[in-house]
């Protein structure tokens, strides 16, 4: 099975998901927020990363 072109768009939903995750946990009173801060950062990579492999993808 080739999913070459699937490949640029597994990691999209993972990345929302910590990027969401991240925010919640840096909004109200809890510990760790630098930990949900790094989160946040990680996941903004990660989808910046995704949106690098589609637009490399789409070039010819």
């Amino acid at each position: 099975m080739d999913l070459t072109g699937v490949r640029p768009f597994i990691g999209i939903p993972f990345a929302l998901a910590g990027l969401v995750l991240g925010i919640v946990g840096c909004t109200g009173p809890r510990r760790g927020k630098w930990l949900a801060a790094l989160a946040v950062a990680i996941a903004a990579l990660g989808l910046a990363a995704e949106f690098i492999m589609i637009v490399g993808a789409a070039r010819p």
